[in-house]
């Protein structure tokens, strides 16, 4: 054979590899995205754990919350792995339990509101009293 012939071979072989390589990486990113919600904890590139708290696709943007600080980090890019996806019951839990925490915020601080103006309506009672 030629050498030209074997050299010829080899780019053809080494072309379908990386077709396949390609294809396969591209199918793997698919899948990492497809369970990726509201809820689910990742790990970026650079070791950072934290919990999807949104997903922007249409400007490939993600934000995570970290022990309570939100990141935004680029979605296509930082994402390493998904740990734990996030399950449908999880996310309902999460809102409900937002709900019920803002109704409990409101609550105590009307009740502030009122026992502060109580207050100063006694300080200034005893102040005319006086």
């Amino acid at each position: 054979m030629n050498m030209w012939t074997l050299l010829l071979i080899y780019a053809v072989i080494m072309v379908i590899w990386f077709s396949y390589s390609r294809r396969k990486q591209t199918k793997a990113q698919e899948d990492r995205f497809a369970s990726l919600k509201k809820g689910a904890e990742v790990e970026t590139i650079g070791g950072l754990i934290g919990i999807v708290d949104e997903i922007d696709k249409d400007n490939n943007r993600i934000v995570l919350d970290v022990e309570g600080v939100y990141l935004p980090f680029d979605l296509n890019r930082s994402i390493l792995k998904v740990l734990t996806p996030a399950s449908a019951d999880d996310t309902n839990q999460e809102d409900t339990a937002v709900e019920s925490d803002d109704k409990e915020n409101n609550e105590t601080a009307d009740n502030g509101i009122s026992e502060t103006s109580e207050t100063v309506s006694e300080a200034d009672e005893t102040a005319i009293q006086e």
